[in-house]
């Protein structure tokens, strides 16, 4: 089998080689992983496959869910048609009486599992010969636990098992189906709270299904993420049906996207996407066509500066604080408005909440039905603010290579508009007073189904000041880590004109301005004090900037002299400021 070379504008997982006898800069010959497909008529533009993908659904698998898969799955075909193929993949369904079972690596298998603590809601692991990239099997592994209403998180907001430290623990392991189930659940919630009927709550969870089984097939023939591609459609052209499902709902099936939910009394259009997007045709093309190299090669390839095939792999993702530096390769976003979504959805999650008291409460039943959709509630809220704070400090990758056609500069800040509309909306949205009022309406009701001795090591009251302190919480680990404001200070080299004494004075405003002459409430009383010792912090970590820690000083000596304790009538508030400059003076003043 001929070796395919891996390219950065495309991105398939791969076998990284280095040509020791090269003088090149980049002496990479990495191969891509592929199957083996060779045309039965070579000389054909459409041809079946010598030897296609087969792919067995497990007999385990429940029947009703049979047909789902198998239609999700050869949807792949579609891709492969751009590649030259006809019926490249077939799914068939391993026999009741088969003599072989479905661990057999001769059997490619769609298997399905059903764990009490589930692992995963699914994955695609594969192997391949390191000399070629030829894969030489694979399985996709589905849980039963993703059709059911259990949280695949034991505790999606507080101190238990969560999706972060689970992905920190499996770096390598797709985590699609947590991130994906998790937006179907709080779905699910949403509906109910809203009085929808069960067939639309069946379509949410056949959309769940295909995009899970394109997603974890997609690894398999050897894609990988693709982070930027959930800008393909308008926010406006979310919701017209004929260009999301014709088309696709995001480029690539290989994102994690955000659900679309539609806005409160208006008609929701599709939840996930059911086809793979132009990218995925674009990258199978690259990695399947026959005889792809030279000219035609440098040709398609080419065509990587057009909107619709944009990739960013888990490298390029900024998930995680400081991670990264391009706001569009990001999880739990959609449109080509991030920020004008994630507004759309904060709004959508404060106005459903108050609802779930009640629709999610069941007679004789507990109360843990309304404790998840809460804390879904929560977490989803939380997903909006990260997609929105990428944008401050935040500078545009295009790797189109010198001289390709419509390619950008490499690195361009992102414009200082968006940064400050992505500042309003975080002082308006999470660091306002009022940010958490709607989350505690049902405070009263968040206790959680007793099972044996789980909560032996912790109590089972609501964590509300943490919950709301832990999402304000990650998203100043962004704004103030030391790389994302280094490079704020950077950029302003190359094009920035949001500079970094701008983003500490809208900071501290948003945080501090708003209560300075009336009483701080307690979820404010938290925030300021977690800023001023960070601010603290700041001004004596040698591992900030000297700009960064210039400008933390000047903004606590704002504070000194703007935080009043007499303008307080309340014993709290007074107590609070008095606080908040002790912080100050014993952190920068130690003696």
């Amino acid at each position: 089998m001929e070796p395919r070379f891996d390219d950065p504008r495309v991105g398939y997982f791969g076998h990284q080689v280095t040509d020791l006898s090269s003088t090149d800069v980049t002496p990479y010959r990495d191969v891509i992983e592929r199957w083996r497909l060779e045309k039965k008529d070579t000389d054909a533009e459409m041809s079946e496959p010598l030897k296609p993908i087969v792919f067995w659904i497990e007999n385990t698998t429940p029947v009703e869910i049979r047909p789902i898969i198998e239609k999700a799955a050869l949807r792949w075909n579609d891709a492969f048609e751009t590649a030259g193929f006809i019926n490249a993949l077939q799914v068939k369904t391993q026999p009741d009486d088969a003599e072989w079972q479905a661990g057999d690596l001769r059997y490619n298998v769609l298997r399905w599992t059903s764990s009490p603590t589930p692992q995963f809601g699914g994955y695609g692991p594969s192997f391949h010969d390191p000399r070629t990239g030829e894969i030489l099997g694979a399985d996709i592994m589905l849980e039963h636990s993703v059709i059911s209403r259990q949280s695949l998180s034991s505790d999606v907001m507080g101190e238990g098992a969560n999706l972060d430290a689970w992905k920190e623990q499996n770096p390598e392991r797709c985590s699609a189906s947590f991130h994906a189930h998790n937006e179907t659940l709080f779905g699910l919630a949403t509906l109910e709270a809203l009085g929808a009927d069960g067939e639309e709550e069946q379509r949410l969870i056949e959309e769940f299904l295909y995009y899970l089984i394109l997603h974890e097939i997609g690894h398999t023939l050897g894609l990988n993420h693709n982070f930027r591609s959930s800008y393909l459609h308008t926010r406006e052209d979310l919701n017209d049906p004929d260009k999301t499902y014709s088309l696709g709902l995001y480029g690539s099936v290989m994102d994690y996207p955000a659900v679309p939910f539609a806005k409160m009394g208006e008609k929701q259009n599709q939840y996930w996407t059911t086809r793979p997007g132009p990218y995925d045709e674009w990258a199978i093309a690259f990695g399947y066509t026959p005889g792809l190299q030279g000219e035609d090669l440098e040709a398609h390839l080419a065509k990587s500066t057009q909107p619709e095939l944009a990739f960013a792999n888990d490298a390029d993702d900024m998930r995680a604080p400081g991670k990264a530096i391009d706001p569009r390769a990001m999880i739990y976003d959609i449109s080509s408005d991030p920020i004008g979504f994630s507004l759309d959805q904060i709004e959508l999650i404060k106005a459903v909440q108050p609802r779930f008291k009640d629709r999610l409460l069941k007679e004789g039943a507990s109360y843990q039905y309304l404790l998840n959709g809460y804390n879904l509630s929560l977490r989803r809220y939380g997903n909006a603010f990260e997609t929105v704070s990428r944008f401050i400090g935040g500078v545009y990758i295009d790797r189109a290579v010198v001289g390709q056609k419509d390619g950008a500069e490499p690195l361009t800040p992102v414009d200082a508009v968006d940064q400050r509309r992505a500042m309003d909306v975080l002082s308006d949205k999470l660091f306002a007073a009022d940010a958490f009022d709607a989350f505690d309406d049902v405070a009263r009701q968040l206790l959680p189904q007793r099972r044996g001795f789980d909560h032996y090591e912790t109590t089972e009251d609501p964590k509300l000041h943490a919950n709301a302190l832990g999402i304000q919480k990650e998203i100043l680990d962004h704004l103030l880590h030391s790389r994302v404001l280094a490079r704020v200070t950077d950029s302003t080299l190359y094009g920035n004109q949001y500079s970094v004494d701008q983003v500490f004075t809208d900071l501290t405003q948003a945080i501090f301005e708003a209560d300075l002459n009336t009483s701080v409430n307690t979820i404010r009383q938290n925030l300021q004090l977690e800023y001023v010792d960070r601010l603290v912090g700041i001004v004596s970590d040698g591992g900030y900037d000297r700009i960064s820690r210039s400008m933390a000083l000047n903004r606590l000596r704002w504070i000194e002299v703007n935080v009043a304790p007499r303008r307080a009538d309340d014993l709290q508030t007074r107590a609070h400021r008095e606080h908040v400059l002790y912080r100050i003076k014993s952190g920068l003043d130690p003696k």
